[in-house]
């Protein structure tokens, strides 16, 4: 806590941390005065301050899945991190994880310290975990409460927790000590120490409460209009506060002294030792806010600034037919208007048209995403379109809709619509996203979708509201599939939801291939050009360091130069050469850092082209079919690579048809891996011509195959196929596929390989007859 009281003057903008690619949930200053943020682009990043501005002194990855909140050590200057991963880390100074909390069955949402030293870790699970910092060992569970649940060490040794069920629970030595229910009157979102005088809390009410440490009941502040994610205490009576109204709220004597607007939903807050406030907003950015006037931004980017809250707060409630046209830049002016950030979004007149252009900041060009139209539905009040940042499931770009997501456990979640997307693909994704029960929510939301696909009001799913059709999410029991679906209880096979890789190689004899091909392009002249410098052959042998540590996954990175040598210099080697490359292109997509070479609107496209050539080519070898295919089947590991795979899933199941007239054993396997692969897949691109394009794939391998273990991953593969979806079952029955069961080339013979594909065979027959 500060101890800088009311001034006179108000905060006012000091500097905006930009580098991540999602919400910044979490933000925290550490001892030595640098700032950590939390991201959903499952990043943390530690930020110091050189020549006076905030720069990323180091980007870490050591969380599998979003990082939702960070909290400074006292003991060093590192902090404590946690995840969507269900995991809490401890990181030394530098960002080194030296130890890790395991045992929470869901997301990490809340931290704190106790008096004594200990993490309190709270979780989606509904439970609080006290851990010896040291050791990672969990010293207490704390249970009982309703989904996330947010913690607080009091100075006393106590623990206070809160959660959906709207009662503070105080905690001592791991027991329950004293509940005050109806604490609020929505979720509790979190607790923070007001010193010598108690906690304040806030909620999805949109209030804060000031509490004494006995938990008498002090004061209401009320003056938000949305749910309040984030609070935390400046001095005596003086708190900040942030929310889903897009604004950070500044509270003095019971009262609202100040409000700056945000260009998002701010999700945490927290204030530095020298009174500036830091901010994580949903726009992906880090602010500082500051009173001293020495540490403000200049006059121009206020300004600046003001002028994109106000653009945000207006955004919705525009229409196309009111943008003036003759004001807009022109689009020919756009290769001499560089964006400002990567994902910035623009629009540019072209001719009677407004075109928006977002900014890849890593090829400096502006992507066109899409016409900027009005609608028939003149009430419609987001007709320009909802900017999207993106993710690992939703591409960037403009949507019709944002539809807000309350399932009842305190969280907000978006889900981007365009008018005509497929609902069902696009409650699949988001489920994935936030890792829910897809049983239970995947046909709810998929026809809320359907209903609201059309322009209205933005509703809340979950909420009941007098305009909208509302799509309340019961808890209670599954939802009901919409087709009745008779599959057999005792089918144990599929469906399955994991994918297929192959992860293992000799990194060492891979290089080794390449720098021997390398050495025979430069002694043919009519070849020469294809081979790399010395210089280029040092850099790929960094990036194979970094796949040879997987250990350190979770923190390395690759250098962009480094990552050229691979895509543009080796994947256009002749097709004789080629396959060395391709071997090394397999284990790179297994790196989590690989993502961001298929993410946005390209995809990987100049990847996918050049392996695609490859394999269109008359001499292309058994081994680059082989090193290929393994190469599509690993793309399925990383959620952003498998949507490259299921976007181009057409043009790739046409370019795979080549490969049945092949007999090699590995290929063969490899081939049935990949139609495995994009078979799990298909619920979340449901078309069905792609459906029946990977079941004739799949009809006409099994047709011809011989080799046990690509049999049995076919026969998995198709089962996956037709187990939930009636109109498949029934092609697979015109086919007359069980006919075609009953003549499998492997079980001529019998081999303990064989028995497996006789069991998955029978089960595939019961659920077609």
């Amino acid at each position: 806590m500060s101890d800088i009281v009311m001034g006179d003057t108000e905060f006012k903008l000091s500097e905006s941390l930009v580098g991540h690619e999602s919400d910044v949930r979490g933000v925290t200053e550490l001892s030595d005065g640098r700032i950590a943020t939390a991201s959903r682009d499952r990043t943390v990043k530690i930020w110091e301050k050189k020549g006076g501005k905030y720069v990323v002194q180091a980007t870490l990855f050591h969380h599998e899945h979003f990082a939702n909140c960070v909290l400074r050590r006292q003991d060093a200057a590192g902090c404590f991190t946690g995840s969507h991963d269900k995991k809490a880390f401890a990181l030394d100074g530098d960002g080194n994880p030296v130890q890790v909390y395991e045992g929470h069955e869901k997301p990490v949402n809340s931290l704190s310290l106790t008096a004594d030293g200990d993490l309190v870790t709270g979780s989606w699970d509904g439970s609080a975990k006290v851990w010896n910092v040291e050791s990672g060992v969990c010293k207490h569970t704390l249970p009982g409460h309703v989904h996330a649940v947010c913690v607080l060490g009091l100075p006393n040794g106590d623990v206070l927790t809160g959660s959906q069920d709207k009662e503070l629970k105080l905690w001592r030595n791991g027991q329950l000590v004293q509940k005050i229910p109806n604490a609020h009157g929505d979720i509790i979102r979190e607790l923070a120490v007001i010193p010598e005088l108690g906690v304040v809390s806030c909620s999805n009410d949109e209030s804060l409460k000031v509490w004494t440490f006995d938990l008498e009941p002090l004061q209401t502040l009320t003056g938000h209009s949305g749910y309040v994610y984030s609070c935390a205490c400046i001095g005596l009576d003086h708190y900040v506060s942030g929310g889903d109204d897009m604004t950070v709220k500044i509270w003095q004597d019971g009262t609202c002294i100040q409000t700056i607007e945000h260009p998002g939903a701010v999700w945490s807050v927290a204030v530095c030792s020298n009174g500036d406030i830091i901010t994580g907003c949903s726009d992906s950015v880090t602010r500082v806010f500051t009173r001293d006037s020495s540490r403000r931004a200049s006059d121009d980017v206020l300004a600046e600034y003001m002028e994109i809250c106000s653009a945000v707060r207006t955004k919705s409630h525009s229409k196309v037919g009111q943008l003036e046209l003759d004001k807009l830049p022109s689009v020919d002016t756009i290769f001499s208007t560089p964006g400002k950030k990567d994902g910035e979004v623009k629009v540019f007149r072209n001719g009677p048209t407004a075109e928006a252009y977002q900014w890849d900041a890593s090829k400096a060009q502006w992507d066109k995403i899409g016409d900027v139209t009005d609608t028939d539905d003149s009430s419609a009040s987001d007709s320009v379109g909802v900017h999207f940042e993106g993710d690992k499931f939703f591409p960037g770009g403009l949507y019709d809709r944002m539809f807000d997501v309350d399932l009842g456990d305190g969280l907000i979640r978006r889900i981007p619509w365009r008018y005509g997307d497929n609902a069902l693909l696009a409650a699949e994704r988001f489920l994935q996203r936030e890792e829910m029960d897809r049983a239970m929510y995947i046909e709810q939301i998929a026809d809320f979708l359907r209903v609201n696909d059309r322009p209205r009001t933005t509703p809340m799913l979950g909420m009941q509201t007098s305009t909208e059709p509302t799509a309340p999410v019961q808890r209670s029991a599954p939802a009901r599939p919409s087709v009745p679906v008779a599959t057999p209880s005792s089918a144990k096979s599929f469906p399955i939801s994991s994918f297929l890789t192959f992860d293992a190689g000799n990194l060492d004899a891979i290089f080794n291939k390449i720098s021997e091909f390398n050495q025979k392009l430069k002694q043919e002249p009519a070849r020469e050009k294809f081979s790399i410098s010395e210089l280029e052959l040092r850099q790929l042998s960094v990036l194979v360091d970094v796949l040879k540590d997987k250990a350190r996954y979770h923190l390395s990175s690759f250098n962009e130069s480094d990552e050229k040598v691979l895509h543009e210099k080796l994947l256009a080697w002749p097709s004789d050469v080629i396959f060395p490359a391709l071997d090394l292109l397999r284990l790179y997509v297994l790196h989590p850092k690989s993502e961001a070479q298929y993410k946005g609107l390209s995809r990987g496209l100049d990847i996918w082209t050049r392996v695609q050539r490859c394999l269109s080519a008359p001499d292309c070898s058994v081994n680059s079919w082989l090193l290929a295919l393994r190469y599509l089947a690993n793309m399925f590991d990383l959620p952003t690579n498998k949507q490259a795979m299921i976007h181009r899933r057409s043009q790739t199941l046409d370019v795979l048809s080549a490969a049945f007239k092949m007999d090699n054993k590995n290929v063969r396997v490899a081939l049935a891996t990949v139609l495995l692969n994009y078979a799990t897949t298909f619920d979340e691109a449901p078309d069905q011509d792609s459906k029946l394009q990977c079941l004739s794939a799949l009809a006409e391998l099994l047709s011809s195959e011989k080799d046990p273990e690509a049999t049995f991953r076919g026969l998995v593969g198709l089962g996956t196929l037709i187990y939930k979806d009636e109109s498949i079952r029934d092609v697979a029955k015109q086919l007359q596929l069980v006919t075609s069961l009953d003549g499998l080339q492997c079980l001529q013979t019998s081999s303990p390989e064989t028995e497996k594909v006789k069991r998955v065979s029978a089960e595939i027959k019961q659920i077609l007859q």
